[in-house]
């Protein structure tokens, strides 16, 4: 459900989510668990003031529906619908957030069965301190490292805990 990826030179973390944790399937309305997850991590993310790349990721599977065209359509929605419920429900600051679809175009792992076609479909936050602001009442850590400390927190809650790969 929830995995943490950390670049090796500490400037970079993703949160990888999958879509199932988030959304019904086909989907970009959030869930109401998923409501509560995002208010959760975007709470932690926005006082520390960085920057938070949302991306959605589709499997290989064509989308069959009159709500997405394709699966471009589908991913974008979806990161979208994320950012929006961050800066409307949680105050995050606009100008640290950005959405992007990838639809199948960036598996994690082979698309060749069920379980890894799963895997694929998933929202990734990509936190860095590249562009990161010094908001007001908050104070920004010193470091990436502290600042991936304070995200993992976020995740360390009942709905998910930190692991390379939890299966739902």
């Amino acid at each position: 459900m929830v995995a943490l990826d950390g670049s090796a030179d500490g400037r970079k973390l993703t949160i990888r989510l999958r879509d199932s944790v988030l959304f019904e399937r086909g989907g970009a309305e959030l869930t109401p668990s998923a409501m509560d997850l995002i208010s959760r991590l975007g709470g932690v993310l926005r006082d520390i003031g960085m920057r938070v790349a949302v991306s959605g990721h589709t499997d290989n599977t064509p989308i069959k529906s009159a709500a997405y065209r394709s699966n471009w359509y589908l991913s974008t929605a979806r990161s979208t619908a994320v950012i929006e419920y961050m800066i409307e429900h949680d105050a995050f600051p606009p100008q640290l957030l950005s959405a992007s679809g990838n639809a199948d175009n960036m598996p994690i792992v082979p698309n060749d069965t069920p379980e890894n076609r799963a895997r694929n479909r998933r929202v990734e936050f990509v936190i860095t301190d590249e562009g990161a602001i010094e908001l007001p009442n908050a104070s920004a850590p010193a470091s990436t490292a502290e600042s991936t400390e304070a995200a993992s927190v976020a995740v360390e809650t009942p709905a998910a805990a930190p692991a390379d790969e939890v299966a739902p």
